[in-house]
């Protein structure tokens, strides 16, 4: 497998301004963004509701970015984060909806890794994709199960259950793991081939429903595989 430097893309100061640097979204609890300006970077980091933020200065080497100096300016980080830092532009194959991320890495070469997502550049519709190492199709939308369908890890039947949390009408958390007939759903994704359930041969839906986290108060993008064949 190619590393970062291998696969890196062209990367110049206009594409690194106009970018939309974020977290991607299918890491829950875990919200950071990078800003760019006058040789100066802004970046906020926030991991279930705790805050830190970091600075320093940026430059430009070939098809690498560094960031150098980089110091927390607010109390809150819950990890060690190296002052100088190694980034590359490289295609986002962990983020479906986009196409392209910053690989940023201890310069010094210890453990540390840190993605940001550019989620202004965005996958075509159609587009082949990867999920959990399953070969997808892009196809964004909304569909509405026509019963209540088990949401699964995998795209099979016999795969684990997805179970996550709502708000209950008591107004505690409560546990869910099924789709409910009728409620609107994101379709993200869909297997490329069809595959064959009992009697039926349709295909697996990846899709995303509304959750909050077990303790409350959090908004999660719960992801799981729904069969085609309950879904319109």
């Amino acid at each position: 497998m190619l590393d970062d430097s291998e696969r890196a893309m062209p990367l110049n100061e206009k594409h690194l301004l106009q970018g939309f640097w974020n977290a991607a979204p299918e890491h829950p609890g875990h919200d950071h963004k990078i800003t760019f300006k006058g040789g100066k970077f802004q970046w906020v980091d926030i991991i279930a509701e705790k805050e830190a933020r970091y600075s320093g200065s940026y430059k430009l080497e070939k098809n690498a970015l560094r960031l150098s100096g980089v110091k927390e300016t607010s109390v809150g980080g819950s990890w060690p984060v190296p002052t100088e830092i190694l980034c590359f532009l490289v295609p986002d194959t962990d983020a479906l909806e986009f196409e392209e991320k910053l690989a940023c890495a201890n310069a010094g070469g210890d453990d540390f890794s840190v993605n940001f997502t550019n989620t202004k550049v965005k996958t075509k519709p159609g587009a082949e994709r990867v999920v959990s190492d399953i070969p997808v199709i892009y196809s964004p939308g909304v569909k509405r199960p026509t019963a209540t369908v088990v949401l699964r890890s995998m795209p099979d039947t016999s795969a684990g259950y997805v179970t996550w949390f709502t708000q209950g009408k008591s107004g505690d958390p409560e546990a869910r793991k099924n789709l409910l007939k009728g409620e609107k759903i994101k379709v993200l994704a869909r297997t490329q081939k069809k595959m064959k359930v009992g009697k039926f041969n349709n295909y697996w839906y990846y899709v995303e429903t509304d959750g909050i986290s077990e303790f409350g108060g959090v908004s999660l993008g719960i992801r799981g595989w729904a069969y085609g064949e309950f879904l319109k």
